[in-house]
């Protein structure tokens, strides 16, 4: 009878502490379910950056989010840069099509790069947004919104370096928005591309898709006939071009006029400062696919004043040139007759002449990685 009522008590204390584990579990469930989505709070990197609110909603699920930090980062694009760079001796990136700077970008810049062309068309309603939280997540958890801001900043230097058609487009208005959310100890990070706070990220004069169109057919309308009546060689078909911009455009004695600084300026307008020049040069050689980059950089004129300027390199016969339509359409002082000596005084040529007054900047923008370019040849063409 002892031993009977000794197994009792016995079973009796575990039921107990078993009673009492489960109590115990039920209590720690009920008070994480009440903390499974947190914000997590710190400071950003970040100076002088606006803030604009995150307007596109996750239909796919449900969050209750009480604290969110979002940070808006603008693309800067900045004429007043003056920090000077040296030639490469080799030609280490590979130039394929139009995407000379594309080579440059480090494999984060590249995502984001790829992801603004794999929704060019998109991009002429100058509103849609482009997620590229998958593209941008790996390196926000191992380095933070400062090194993101310097890619995304890269990215847009070289795709508008790379592509004049993207005219419409004014990157002073596109924004990177970071949304950042912690799930207990998972870091989720939501990022787009936009318009933040602005109306549209469009150019100044275009309000819409119909009218990007408009214009991008308009501008391929001339281009297509310049080269449908091109004749010779790759030299002579070059050197015709050159010669239609220099015909054909003027320089534009206002630098904040609508296009001035792009193919827009150049083959509807006709009027256009020395991006305009370049970008319009470029536009058809990448049509005739003969390789050519816009550079950026500095120049002394000829009454001694440094300005910021705009030329472009072009390979031929697999060698590197320089090209200055810009300067050899010059302003002749008391009009006249524009000569061969003026026309041609920067066409095809090497560094012995252009580094005279020339001088190459690869950065084109202060946020943005310095680029380099290739090594042109020392004698003329």
């Amino acid at each position: 009878m002892r031993h009977r009522k000794s197994i009792s008590l016995y079973m009796l204390i575990h039921i107990l502490l078993l009673f009492i584990a489960i109590v115990v579990v039920i209590f720690v469930f009920l008070d994480n379910r009440t903390n499974t989505v947190s914000i997590k709070t710190e400071e950003v990197a970040s100076t002088d950056i606006p803030s604009a609110p995150i307007t596109r909603e996750d239909n796919k699920k449900e969050e209750k989010i009480n604290n969110q930090e979002e940070i808006s980062i603008p693309i800067i694009l900045e004429d007043t840069i003056q920090s000077s760079i040296q030639e490469k001796e080799e030609d280490t990136y590979v130039y394929t099509g139009y995407k000379y700077y594309y080579y440059q970008l480090n494999e984060n810049s590249k995502k984001i790069y790829d992801a603004i062309e794999k929704n060019i068309t998109k991009l002429k309603t100058g509103t849609y947004t482009i997620d590229v939280s998958k593209e941008t997540s790996d390196s926000l958890k191992q380095y933070g919104t400062e090194k993101l801001n310097t890619d995304f900043q890269s990215a847009w230097d070289a795709v508008i370096m790379d592509r004049p058609e993207l005219f419409y487009i004014d990157v002073s208005k596109i924004t990177l928005n970071i949304k950042t959310i912690t799930y207990g100890n998972n870091v989720k990070y939501e990022v787009y591309m936009g318009n933040g706070t602005n109306s549209t990220y469009l150019e100044q004069g275009f309000y819409g898709e119909q009218e990007v169109s408009r214009a991008l057919n308009n501008i391929d309308a001339v281009t297509n006939s310049i080269i449908s009546s091109l004749s010779g060689n790759t030299y002579n078909k070059i050197k015709q071009v050159h010669d239609w911009l220099v015909d054909n455009l003027s320089y534009s004695s206002s630098i904040s006029g609508n296009n001035s600084y792009n193919i827009y300026g150049a083959f509807i307008n006709k009027s256009v400062v020395c991006e305009g020049y370049a970008e319009g040069f470029k536009y058809i050689m990448d049509k005739m696919g003969i390789p050519c980059i816009v550079v950026t950089g500095t120049a002394q004129n000829s009454e001694g004043t440094i300005e910021n300027h705009e030329w472009n390199y072009i390979q031929i016969d697999a060698k590197w040139y320089a090209v200055d339509v810009t300067w050899d359409d010059p302003i002749i002082t008391g009009g006249g007759t524009l000569t061969s000596n003026s026309k041609y005084k920067y066409f095809l040529k090497g560094s012995e002449f252009m580094n005279n007054n020339h001088f190459i900047d690869g950065k084109i923008s202060s946020k943005g990685m310095i680029f380099t370019y290739p090594k042109i040849e020392e004698g003329n063409y």
